[in-house]
């Protein structure tokens, strides 16, 4: 098999595991049909983002939703490479060393133990971006809350006006910030 082959094949199992484990970025499925949820993304998110021109002018929401895809992208590459290498690691527990009168549980991490956790840091890091970039949108229709430095997600979402409170998409980002993120 030439490396060419090798890359393939690799791939196939990562779109193998993605349709297994359902797995679904926002640009919907394999086949970048830019639908999530039974939603079109792309004329929604333009839409709204034609909502706050008149709000912050230099605001490159193309960029912005280049970034969301493109974290979307990377988050599901990466957990379909936690489910590849899942069934592979090694468990401490079942390899047990006795030390001074008691047993002890190394964990002398196999391969595909080290990639797993490698993947894992990964899947955080941009799920971590990918809120962060909304926090940067949802703080461009609201420019006047934090200066352009300060925005994450965590700290736009606290200084929402209290206007919203009852709108469904701002409480479910509200709890969604209380308890998930």
């Amino acid at each position: 098999m030439n490396e060419i082959e090798l890359i393939q094949n690799y791939n196939d199992k990562i779109l193998e595991i993605y349709n297994e484990r359902n797995l679904k970025c926002l640009r919907g499925s394999t086949e970048d049909n830019y639908i999530l949820n039974g939603k079109e993304i792309l004329p929604w998110y333009f839409e709204t983002n034609n909502l706050s021109k008149e709000i912050i002018k230099d605001f490159d929401y193309h960029k912005l939703f280049d970034d969301l895809l493109f974290c979307s992208d990377e988050i599901m590459f990466n957990l379909a490479n936690l489910y590849l290498y899942l069934p592979y690691i090694n468990d401490p527990l079942s390899h047990p060393v006795h030390f001074h009168d008691r047993y002890i549980y190394p964990n002398y991490q196999n391969l595909e133990a080290k990639r797993f956790n490698m993947f894992a840091d990964s899947v955080l890091e941009k799920l971590y971006k990918y809120w962060d970039r909304i926090g940067d949108l949802i703080a461009s229709y609201f420019p006047y809350l934090l200066k352009k430095h300060q925005v994450d997600f965590t700290k736009i979402i606290d200084k929402m006006p209290e206007t919203l409170t009852d709108n469904l998409n701002y409480k479910w980002l509200k709890h969604f910030r209380e308890n998930e993120y």
